[in-house]
């Protein structure tokens, strides 16, 4: 479902400005099925290049930052023919796929995408917490990206506060002052909207919104829609056109 981070809004205007995250609009006459939802998955994880903003790699796939808004939101149908379901065998079935796989493309009803881009949350954030138990060989930002959809996930799912917690563990600890994408304050932005710190949440929101580079300004602006929801649950905040406000880009 869920955001790793900045997308363009070039590119969010071509694909159809969301919900559910980072923006506005629908695109319920593109998609109209959980199972088109999936093929649009699967089409943009084959399509979409992934931009590296930091030397840890921490990437961010657009495509699927689009359909975590559009499950947010509600636009994106859950399919009825999946039910959430998330079994000891599926478990050991998701570890053999690869990170594009699991997180990405949603290539088994069990990995962490299809079940998020169902609305199963609890069982997308259980997927992932297993996912990163036992797949081998996970890079920093792959991991760093895991974290922070879990922590998504729960938050979405209801669990604000455990949400919270992995989303703290998702900073990316080799960032640098200098470097050009600043994702721990998004991070710890996100981390204060969860546990309802509103002075850390201005904070985060004022420093990346002086922050140079498009990606910094649209994370900036989904803190700032964070801010202006501050009382709504996540699931309703991000993203949502009602906390989204005017557009500067």
């Amino acid at each position: 479902m869920f955001a790793k981070s900045a997308i363009s809004g070039s590119a969010l205007r071509k694909l159809g400005r969301q919900r559910g995250s980072h923006s506005s609009g629908t695109m319920t006459g593109a998609v109209q099925s959980g199972r088109q939802m999936q093929a649009f998955a699967v089409a943009c994880g084959r399509a979409t290049k992934r931009r590296y903003f930091s030397q840890t790699g921490v990437f961010m796939n657009r495509c699927s930052i689009v359909l975590g808004l559009l499950v947010l939101a509600g636009l994106a149908p859950v399919a009825t023919a999946a039910p959430c379901a998330l079994s000891a065998a599926d478990k050991i079935a998701n570890a053999a796929l690869s990170y594009d796989e699991f997180d990405q493309n949603g290539t088994l009803a069990s990995s962490f995408r299809a079940l998020d881009v169902a609305g199963c949350y609890a069982l997308a954030a259980d997927a992932a917490e297993d996912y990163l138990l036992h797949h081998p060989g996970l890079k920093d930002g792959e991991r760093i990206n895991l974290l922070f959809h879990e922590g998504q996930a729960r938050a979405a799912a209801g669990e604000e506060r455990s949400g919270a917690m992995v989303i703290a563990a998702s900073r990316d600890l080799s960032q640098k002052p200098d470097d050009g994408f600043d994702w721990n304050t998004y991070v710890e932005g996100t981390w204060a909207f969860l546990v309802k710190d509103r002075a850390g949440l201005d904070a985060a929101a004022t420093k990346l919104g002086n922050a140079p580079g498009e990606d910094n300004a649209i994370n900036a602006r989904v803190l700032r829609g964070l801010q202006r929801c501050f009382n709504r649950p996540y699931r309703e905040a991000y993203g949502a056109a009602v906390c989204d406000g005017p557009r500067h880009n």
